[in-house]
């Protein structure tokens, strides 16, 4: 959706944590993988994220 944070970012990363499990190839989707990136840097993100994994 642009710059802006929006309700559809949180979903599109959690359909692109799976990519890989789904056989889809990484260097396919560069703009997927920044995206996950991206939501990993934000904290609240990172902190669900080592709460779920145990991390």
């Amino acid at each position: 959706m642009g710059d802006a944070y929006t309700v559809a970012d949180p979903y599109l990363f959690t359909i692109a944590q799976w990519i890989e499990s789904d056989g889809i190839d990484p260097a396919r989707i560069p703009r997927i993988v920044e995206h996950r990136c991206r939501m990993m840097d934000r904290p609240t993100v990172a902190r669900s994220i080592a709460a779920e994994f145990g991390s």
